[in-house]
Formats: C-alpha cells, sequence, structure tokens
C-alpha cells in the first residue's frame, strides 16, 4: 500500500489549501483503509510518511486523528523492539515533539520525573539513539540541535528570571550545542541553527 497512491494525498492537498471538511474526510477515508492492513504494511505507510516526505510536510500534515490513530501506535509497538534504524527513532522524536497531537495516555508515554536530566527529555532520547544508530543521519542531528536550542533559550529565560538553578545547566547546553553544530553537515539551515546559538550566548 502506498501510501501517496492513497487518499493520503487528497488529505495533504487539501489541508494545504484549508479545506478543512474536504480534509477530514479525505484523511478519515485514509485511516479507515489503513486499519484494514496487517501490521507490515502498515510499518511500510508510516515509513513512506517519514522518510518520502520534507520536514515541511510532515508537520503540516500532523493531525490529531492521524498521529493519535495512525503514527503513535505503530511507532510505539515498534520503538518497542528497539529496532535499529535511525529513522524510526527520529521519527519518534517528532511524536514526542508534538504532543498536542495525541491522547493524554499517549501524552503520558512521554512523561518524566520533575527533576530528571535534560538528556531523559523523550525527544532528546530519540534523536540520540538515532545518531547512535547512524551518526550520518543529519536530519536527527538537525532536530536535535534545534532541540538543545529550545532548552538553552528556556535556560537562558529562567535565568534572567531569577532562577539560580538554571546557571549551572547552561555551559554544558552551549558545549553539546557547539559539539553537534561542528557535526552537521553544510544544509542551508547550517548558518540559521549558529546564528541563532551566537545570539544566545550574547546573552550569557
Amino acid at each position: 500500500m502506498n501510501i501517496f497512491e492513497t487518499s493520503y494525498t487528497e488529505y495533504l492537498t487539501a489541508k494545504k489549501s484549508g479545506l478543512r471538511r474536504e480534509a477530514m474526510t479525505a484523511l478519515n477515508t485514509f485511516l479507515a483503509a489503513c486499519g484494514n492492513v496487517d501490521t507490515a504494511s502498515k510499518r511500510q505507510i508510516v515509513k513512506d510518511f517519514f522518510t518520502n516526505q520534507s520536514a515541511e510536510d510532515i508537520e503540516n500534515a500532523f493531525s490529531f486523528p492521524l498521529n493519535s490513530q495512525l503514527l503513535f501506535p505503530v511507532l510505539a509497538e515498534w520503538c518497542a523492539e528497539n529496532p535499529a534504524q535511525s529513522w524510526i527513532w527520529r521519527s519518534w522524536a517528532y511524536l514526542a515533539r508534538f504532543r498536542e497531537y495525541l491522547t493524554a495516555a499517549q501524552c503520558d508515554t512521554f512523561a518524566i520525573a520533575e527533576n530528571a536530566p535534560l538528556d531523559d527529555l523523550p525527544c532528546r532520547k530519540a534523536l540520540c539513539r538515532a545518531l547512535e544508530l547512524d551518526p550520518a543521519d543529519h536530519l536527527a542531528r538537525k532536530m536535535y540541535i534545534e532541540s538543545l536550542l529550545e532548552t538553552l533559550q528556556l535556560l537562558l529565560h529562567d535565568k534572567s528570571a531569577g532562577d539560580d538553578s538554571a546557571t549551572p545547566l547552561i555551559p554544558d547546553e552551549t558545549n553539546k550545542l557547539t559539539e553537534q553544530l561542528a557535526q552537521l553537515p553544510d544544509i542551508p539551515e547550517k548558518t540559521q541553527l549558529t546564528e541563532r546559538l551566537q545570539r544566545m550566548m550574547g546573552k550569557i
């Protein structure tokens, strides 16, 4: 079952055009069809979704029905098998990052202890696993850098608000960012990510 030969393409086109009713009709048809195929076919659909589209198209396609009814169940079962493919863990990180499209119970999967180390953040753990499996996965590395930047931004905000507990964490985050940026290939986004870090470092 090729995802791009199904009503998924109709969903994507309608969603991009702002045709909400048509998009939901096409998505419901697509999800119903996915419910009638075996596990291997569902996994291939999810693989096509995450590996044969741009990051922008992936994020634009996200919705509560798609993520909660198809993407999360398939990837949760798959990740439980500790797969050796980096794209699976990179995809899992997407779901951890966009939890607004999941049920409350599904969100609980990504819950961590209040004072857990930053490296225990679910999105980070998944991306680190992806990079362990494939250090050349520049998409996972870019997402990891974006996650580090978001955390650094929060730490700097907390520091400026008088939270002294944030201060000791900042050097480690900046060191990780410098290291990860050095390993990122010269993709178009590298300059923008580097400039974001430089602006933040100017506030330290």
